[in-house]
Formats: C-alpha cells, structure tokens, sequence
C-alpha cells in the first residue's frame, strides 16, 4: 500500500490507488504480451500467492519479496528472473500509471544491445530498470526514496562500465501531490 498516501486520502483510499496502480501495469504487460513473448512475474510483500492469483489470474508466476530494504528486494527479483533463464529482464514498481507496454516494448528492445535501461521518474527516481546481465551493485547504498536515486544508480552503472540508455520520463505516484497524475492514465 501507498503509505505516503494515507493523510490525504486515507487508507482504504491508499489501498485502492495501489489496486487501479496495479492492475494498470498487468493491464499493459498483458498489451505487450500481444505481440511479444513476455513471462511476468509479480513479487508481492503481504498476502499470499492464492490471493494474488484470485486477484490477478492464475497464469502468472507470483513470488514473495525478498530483502530488508527496497534495494535488497530489487536484486532478489532480477536474481530470480535471471534463475528462471530469462535474458532480457524489466522490473517496474507499480506506481506508474502512465507505464505503456509501447515503453515496456522499447525498452526490452534496448536491451537487446545495451546492458542498462532506466525509465527516470519525474521525482529523481526511476520507474523502469532493465538488465540483461545480473549487476547486484546498482542496488546497494543508494538514497532510496529521495530525488537522488537515479543520479546515484548513473553512477554506479558508470563504475561498472553498463552500457545504459534511458526511455520516457514519466510521473510515479508517491506522495498527496502526485495523486494528479494518477487520474489520468488509470482507466481500463
């Protein structure tokens, strides 16, 4: 849930925008699954994998997250895609309405001849990282939840030597003021 949302719109108003916000996402994988082969994989924190397949659908891989921190987490769900024998690997939070699977499309393009693409997130974070080669490094000792991260993540892509690319900047929904931008896109 949206925790940061709570003193605006309540909590059953935060657990509602992280349910559309959600949805949203699965919404354009399943797009982009259309017309490109594309497993998904949902990693939750709370509940159980019956719920999120009653929720969801049960054709989709449904993982627990893993890690103390957001970072720990991140690197525990690209160790498990690329454990799974995929290349080409996209994690995106799912605070993004404005994610389109065109972007998710392109981006999984880029892949294919760089080894880092980031979706920066108009607050100074990202939205979108993509891999094709596991880098645990990008996800340690980083300011999360501050306007630094991206700047950070750059960085240490650059002392790894990742060739990296970055596609649409777009809004996330974090905190009351970026609710504007969370009415827009999350329309069925």
């Amino acid at each position: 849930m949206k925790t940061r949302l709570i003193p605006a719109i309540g909590a059953q108003g935060a657990a509602d925008c992280q349910r559309q916000m959600s949805e949203q996402i699965v919404r354009q994988v399943r797009e982009l699954q259309r017309y490109r082969a594309t497993d998904l994989q949902i990693h939750y924190q709370g509940g159980n994998t019956e719920m999120m397949a009653a929720w969801l659908g049960d054709d989709l891989n449904y993982y627990p997250q893993r890690g103390a921190d957001i970072g720990c987490r991140m690197a525990a769900a690209f160790q498990q895609a690329f454990a799974a024998g995929n290349r080409h690997i996209i994690l995106v939070g799912s605070d993004c309405p404005a994610l389109t699977a065109a972007i998710l499309h392109g981006a999984l393009n880029k892949l294919k001849r760089l080894d880092l693409v980031l979706g920066p997130a108009m607050d100074g974070g990202y939205y979108l990282i993509g891999l094709n080669r596991p880098c645990p490094a990008l996800f340690k000792e980083l300011s999360w939840g501050t306007g630094k991260v991206l700047a950070e993540t750059l960085k240490k892509a650059g002392e790894q030597n990742l060739s990296v690319n970055l596609v649409d900047a777009l809004y996330d929904i974090d905190r009351p003021e970026d609710l504007r931008h969370f009415h827009n896109y999350t329309r069925p």
